[in-house]
């Protein structure tokens, strides 16, 4: 309780007078924008939609997120992105307020993609944001960004299970509410200057001194493969899971969704921070490889207890990847065009994400689980031998810096 009490105390003081409310901001929306991933069963039971009209609109989402990122991301380059989040919190609200009246599954296609690219759009901008305010500590503003972000995604999951479907237009009108607050938050929020503006210069970061042309490509990479992978979660991950531990219905697969959550809620900051002594190249790669791992320790499948290992492990893989992986692309950016990477790196996720479903349910489909989970393992097991490959042409340097001046 002590160490908690002193990382909570310690993060407060480090964030509160630059960026705090940024990150608060992020934890309300995270709750809001993550009602989107449950909208399947309002689709089916409330207006009688068939699963691959759900499924298509849902579709639309992911396709309008890849959007989102990409060109908020560019016009934060080009102006102010406090504005560029208010006009997408502005759109996400106006989507958020029609969806009660909507009924034809192709005017709820584009209401979907309109959600889909304000959420993204404002994530991407209000990291964009936070990312300029913190100085020196852009690495510790990543993982609370990744903590909020968790946090949020596992409030909004907890709280749909205490809600009934048949209410579920209501919670639209509160989305809305709550987004329009939050506009307000963001035109009054006016953080102190911070003189120090510049890159990380933690004498703890070992960085890789080539291309960064290079460095953003293979970051890019990874980041399309974890994408691949952590999809399989939200779909068929589910369903394998059903199968197996019938006796537990969804409630299992709840369990371990809550899990996940709230590992990276306690351990984003401690082991992110031990991660930051080894080289950036290695411990993506080596993130990749866990959640590859924990993926493909399904095929073992016997004992409940096993998922819950395996849960850890991917998460695991998860923590390390997130935050050394945006913290690297951002300090490999030069400053006119870090909007536009940020936005790239939103994009390309979503993409991946928006693929992977599909591809991951074609090979359970046409081969079986086991080949599936065994096809994440060897992905993970691919990116960890590229990275060290990578890493090998070129020496570490634990002072120099990736981003241009």
């Amino acid at each position: 309780m002590t160490w908690a009490n002193h990382l909570a105390k310690k993060t407060f003081i480090q964030c509160n007078t630059r960026y705090g409310m940024l990150i608060f901001f992020n934890i309300i929306h995270s709750i809001i924008a993550s009602l989107c991933y449950f909208l399947s069963p309002y689709f089916v039971n409330n207006l009688h939609l068939s699963i691959s009209q759900a499924s298509a609109i849902i579709a639309f989402f992911s396709l309008g997120a890849i959007f989102g990122g990409l060109i908020s991301g560019k016009l934060s380059d080009l102006f102010s992105p406090k504005l560029i989040s208010i006009l997408n919190i502005l759109a996400e609200a106006a989507a958020f307020w029609t969806l009660p009246f909507l009924h034809s599954s192709l005017i709820l296609m584009i209401n979907a993609f309109i959600l889909g690219f304000s959420s993204y759009g404002f994530m991407t901008a209000n990291s964009i944001r936070i990312l300029s305010l913190c100085g020196e500590r852009k690495l510790f503003a990543i993982n609370l960004l990744e903590i909020s972000s968790n946090l949020g995604l596992g409030i909004a999951a907890l709280s749909i299970n205490l809600i009934s479907i048949k209410i579920f237009h209501e919670v639209f009108n509160y989305a809305t509410m709550f987004l329009l607050l939050l506009v307000i938050g963001l035109l009054l929020h006016q953080p102190k200057n911070n003189p120090r503006n510049a890159q990380d210069t933690s004498n703890n970061v070992k960085i890789i001194k080539f291309s960064n042309k290079k460095i953003i490509f293979f970051v890019f990479a990874n980041l399309f493969f974890v994408g691949i992978i952590i999809s399989q979660l939200g779909s068929n991950y589910a369903i394998y899971l059903q199968k197996q531990f019938p006796d537990y219905n969804f409630g299992g697969f709840g369990f371990i969704f809550a899990l996940n959550t709230f590992v990276v809620v306690f351990l984003q900051i401690p082991i992110s921070n031990m991660s930051k002594a080894y080289n950036n190249i290695f411990v993506i790669g080596l993130g990749v490889f866990l959640l590859g791992l924990g993926m493909a320790m399904l095929i073992f499948t016997h004992y409940f207890s096993w998922i819950i290992f395996a849960c850890i492990v991917y998460t695991l893989g998860e923590i390390l990847f997130f935050s050394i992986a945006q913290y690297t692309c951002y300090q490999a950016t030069a400053t006119h065009n870090k909007g536009q990477i940020q936005g790239l790196y939103r994009a390309i996720y979503a993409s991946s994400r928006f693929i992977g479903p599909a591809m991951g349910g074609l090979i359970y489909q046409a081969f079986t689980a086991k080949i599936l989970w065994t096809s994440c393992g060897v992905i993970g097991g691919l990116c960890l031998v590229s990275a060290l490959y990578f890493n090998k042409l070129y020496t570490p340097a634990s002072t120099s810096h990736l981003s241009h001046r």
